[in-house]
């Protein structure tokens, strides 16, 4: 049958994921001094859905092909092959709608950024109950 808490328990996890991708492309446009204006706002939502699509379609690919990897090593993976696929849509993105070449290093430090914080910060948070029970 259908589980309502393990629904809004993932779909709480997906949103904490989507904050964090976020938030991640705003420190490094704080970090590297990037002025993006207006268009920050924007470029955070379409690199956080950009980036999310694909560490969950990478994480689930994983998880149906790869059933003897322990679950550690299919999380890394899920989140390396997303992030790089999805960093890899938004240059291209980026390179053909934008005349902007200082995003392009913002989008590359802040998907950096976002592996090592997906891999620790974000794994410990689902481990952990966000919600009440």
């Amino acid at each position: 049958m259908f589980d309502l808490r393990k629904s809004t328990s993932r779909r709480l996890h997906r949103l904490v994921d989507f904050v964090i991708l976020g938030a991640m492309l705003f420190a490094s446009s704080m970090l590297l001094s990037v002025e993006l204006g207006g268009s920050l706002f924007v470029h955070m939502l379409g690199y956080s859905t950009i980036l999310l699509a694909f560490v969950q379609l990478s994480k689930s690919a994983i998880a149906h092909y790869y059933k003897s990897v322990s679950e550690c090593t299919r999380q890394i993976l899920g989140n390396a092959i997303g992030i790089l696929v999805g960093t890899c849509i938004m240059l291209l993105l980026e390179k053909l709608l934008s005349n902007q070449s200082s995003i392009i290093v913002v989008i590359i430090f802040s998907s950096i950024m976002a592996f090592f914080v997906l891999g620790t910060f974000c794994s410990l948070s689902h481990k952990t109950s966000l919600g009440h029970k």
